[in-house]
């Protein structure tokens, strides 16, 4: 299998178009396939029309992809990670690919226990534990767990009632929650905040968390929209096909009936001619 990995923006699909339109094999999205014809038409290529994951999913439990000789059972995937989400309903998080031409090396094992931290510092090491720069200390138990220190408060201040509350934590650094409306206050809300923000680093990470937070929900909310408008628009887009095929099997049916009767009426025709002549 062959991989395009570049960044949100840079030019996937735009690859993706331009092998669709070498090979003829069509492309599979988990988004709405109008975006990538629109592409395709500015970029002035021709393409088999993509396919969503429901639509896929659809031809192949009726049968009809591959019940059609022009499918071939290959596909280009555009944002493969969406696509194994809308496929499996579950998030993947971690996944392997052999690219084409690689053959399997001999096997080799690590047995060593790695720490990712998303710190732009470098913590410090201190035998067992490790000091990160916010001031929370990881404390390693064994070879493979790891245990969080959490910081311990030294005062708790009311500075504007119902409304701002200061935290100051046993290093001396302070951290602050606010109470906007239409929020209503909350003394153990706001502590858990400044505990947030004590861990995350501070209050411009915290907030940029937040707002990521509510943009993912939001993005799922316009994601479940534009899937149940795409399961609409199949559903309407087979209604429409099936609808046509019953009047042109109708139209079959009237015209056979047609030519029936003509049948018939010539063979009258002849019989009246014979019973005269006779």
């Amino acid at each position: 299998m062959e991989l395009i990995c570049k960044g949100r923006g840079r030019g996937k699909t735009h690859d993706l178009i331009l092998k669709s339109a070498e090979t003829g094999i069509p492309i599979l999205t988990a988004h709405n396939p109008v975006y990538i014809l629109e592409q395709a038409r500015h970029m002035g290529i021709k393409i088999h029309h993509p396919m969503t994951v429901k639509e896929y999913k659809y031809l192949m439990d009726n049968g009809s992809l591959t019940n059609n000789k022009f499918w071939t059972g290959i596909l280009l995937a555009d944002d493969v990670d969406e696509i194994l989400h809308q496929l499996l309903n579950a998030d993947v998080k971690t996944a392997t690919c052999t690219p084409d031409g690689c053959e399997r090396e001999g096997k080799t094992e690590m047995t060593h226990d790695s720490l990712y931290c998303t710190s732009n510092y470098n913590p410090a090491y201190t035998g067992r534990k490790i000091h990160l720069p916010n001031g929370i200390d990881m404390i390693i138990k064994n070879d493979r767990t790891y245990k969080i220190e959490l910081p311990v408060i030294r005062d708790v201040n009311v500075i504007v009632p119902g409304m701002v509350v200061e935290v100051v934590f046993e290093d001396g650094s302070k951290e602050k929650a606010v109470c906007r409306k239409p929020d209503v206050f909350s003394l153990e809300m706001a502590v858990s905040i400044c505990i947030s923000k004590k861990i995350m680093g501070g209050s411009g990470v915290y907030n940029n968390a937040v707002r990521h937070g509510l943009k993912v929900y939001n993005d799922k909310l316009k994601k479940e929209q534009a899937d149940k408008e795409e399961k609409e628009r199949i559903k309407k887009k087979y209604a429409k096909r099936s609808e046509y095929k019953k009047r042109k099997a109708a139209e079959k049916e009237m015209a056979e009936k047609e030519r029936q009767i003509e049948i018939q009426k010539e063979a009258y025709i002849r019989a009246m001619k014979a019973v005269k002549n006779f």
